[in-house]
């Protein structure tokens, strides 16, 4: 029971800030819900049922993950080193990498934003064989015991070099779909099965190893959408229109539709799982029931979470963006709107409360919680900004991206490779379902308010290359600050060796003897 309450204290502190910043927007009257038309008077009601819908969603989830992915994960990969056909070992990899990325449900938010610009399920597909090629890219060099940082600076050199050979309106897309692949199924899942992998290694285990299986996933959707870019025409971007006449349509209509998504998202994971273990593991039948209760959890977990955010939260997000657009209010307001709503959001994804959990575990504390929760709050809050900025401005991605990624790569060098991975994981687990169901919509409806106010620009394009690429900003972003935490941690301990070595020497020094003439 204590750990219970430990697990509901954290979901309040998760949901507290998100809900405390909307409320302040509401009622000082600088994004009031009564001046929403679209909300029709159901904006406080509504943004109450989602923030109770959201904390009870993130305390089940968070109990279902502990007891259930997180220990499918490490079972499998605990497992997998067994296989002697190289083969057989790849297959089941990528089928795993197919089937936790069709699992995912921020990646449904971004392929339904997408359409008609590109088919859903297309959309789905192109980013889960990426995963699914990447992930055994991932698991092969764990067991062949190959820099992290080599391949990643080799694979981003593709990246580059890719994206300069397509349409400007695939560039953001791009890079948000790599943001999106890894969130509350896939982080707790793929982050085991590295540890699994890691530990079983012939007894080589690695805390460095554990990590960067996550970062293997963001890159793979890169490469194959901008593959995919290049034999496909411009992309025109449309944003929805919401109208919230009753609360509780609004709420049963979301119900429906993620219990439905969430079934057939965790459906083939489950089945290759049971599969998996009849043939494979033999897991006792004690171990068994207890994961199949963590399911349960994790599925109303997942159900209330995305209940929330998509029939609550993200039609607020909508308003809010136009709101404070229409309102002409000064552009600092809108930045500050926006870097506040950066700072706490974070704090409301599922997967980055399991990421920061297991990184405390697996490096022995010396990554603390605390420190990595604060440093992705400061660096997705200044995402977020970016982003805003570039939307009223109306300037390339590209202006982001190449001097970002030049800075994150360059870090590589100058810091352990336990926070290379940590970082690398952080950027796709931060941009999670929040980030899809409420930042991006907000960035999306203050995209759609100022091509309202600039009927002469291309609207479908503007949105395309200018309002998306959100979430782009705020998978980058972890990278930078995370290794900026690795490389002061870093600094401070050969300061503290510093110190001691000079101690050792005056104590011995003293001890010395000196003969005068």
């Amino acid at each position: 029971m204590k750990e219970w309450g430990r697990t509901f204290l954290n979901a309040a502190l998760s949901t507290f800030p998100v809900v405390i910043i909307v409320a302040i927007l509401n009622w000082s009257g600088l994004a009031s819900f009564n001046d929403i038309a679209t909300l029709n008077g159901n904006g406080t009601w509504l943004f109450i049922s989602g923030a109770i819908l959201l904390y009870f969603g993130i305390a089940f989830f968070s109990i279902g993950t502990d007891n259930a992915m997180s220990k499918i994960g490490e079972h499998v990969g605990g497992t997998m080193t067994a296989h002697k056909n190289l083969f057989a070992l790849v297959f089941i990899v990528f089928l795993l990498g197919l089937f936790v990325t069709i699992a995912e449900p921020d990646l449904s938010v971004l392929a339904g934003r997408l359409e008609p610009a590109i088919n859903f399920f297309l959309f789905i597909a192109l980013v889960g064989i990426g995963v699914g090629i990447f992930l055994v890219i991932g698991v092969l060099r764990i067991l062949l015991q190959k820099s992290l940082k080599v391949w990643i600076l080799a694979f981003y050199a593709l990246i580059f070099a890719l994206a300069c050979l397509v349409d400007e309106s695939f560039i953001p897309l791009t890079f948000d779909s790599g943001g999106v692949t890894t969130g509350p199924v896939t982080v707790p899942f793929i982050i085991a099965l590295g540890v699994g992998i890691a530990t079983s290694r012939a007894g080589k285990s690695s805390n460095a190893d554990s990590f960067g299986l996550t970062a293997f996933c963001s890159i793979g959707p890169l490469i194959v959408v901008l593959i995919f870019g290049l034999f496909t025409p411009p992309l025109e971007g449309t944003v929805p229109d919401y109208n919230i006449v009753s609360v509780g349509d609004a709420l049963l209509h979301s119900l429906g539709t993620s219990a439905m998504n969430v079934t057939i998202a965790m459906a083939p994971v489950l089945v290759f799982f049971f599969i998996y273990n009849a043939i494979v593991i033999h897991l006792p039948k004690k171990e068994i029931i207890r994961i199949i209760v963590g399911l349960v959890y994790t599925y109303i977990g997942l159900v209330l979470f995305l209940t929330g955010v998509e029939g609550a939260f993200t039609p607020i997000a909508d308003a809010l963006g136009q709101v404070l657009m229409d309102k002409d209010h000064a552009q600092w307001m809108l930045l500050l709107v926006a870097g506040l709503i950066g700072l706490v959001v974070v704090l409301c994804e599922p997967a980055v409360q399991v990421l920061v959990k297991q990184v405390e575990q697996v490096s022995d504390g010396r990554i603390k919680k605390r420190h990595m929760l604060i440093a992705l709050s400061l660096g997705i809050a200044t995402g977020v900004v970016l982003a805003v900025v570039r939307i009223l401005y109306g300037f390339s991605l590209f202006y982001y991206v190449v001097p970002g990624y030049i800075i994150a790569l360059a870090l590589t060098f100058a810091v352990p490779d336990i926070y290379v991975g940590v970082a690398f994981d952080s950027g796709g687990v931060a941009s999670g379902p929040m980030t899809s169901a409420f930042i991006l919509p907000f960035a999306l409806s203050i995209g759609k308010a100022y091509c309202v106010a600039h009927p002469d620009i291309d609207a479908g394009r503007y949105i395309m290359t200018n309002a998306f690429g959100t979430v782009a900003m705020v998978a980058m972003m972890p990278l930078i600050v995370i290794q900026l935490l690795g490389l002061n941690a870093t600094l401070e301990e050969k300061h503290i060796q510093r110190v001691a070595r000079q101690r050792v020497r005056v104590a011995n020094d003293n001890q010395v003897i000196h003969f005068g003439a």
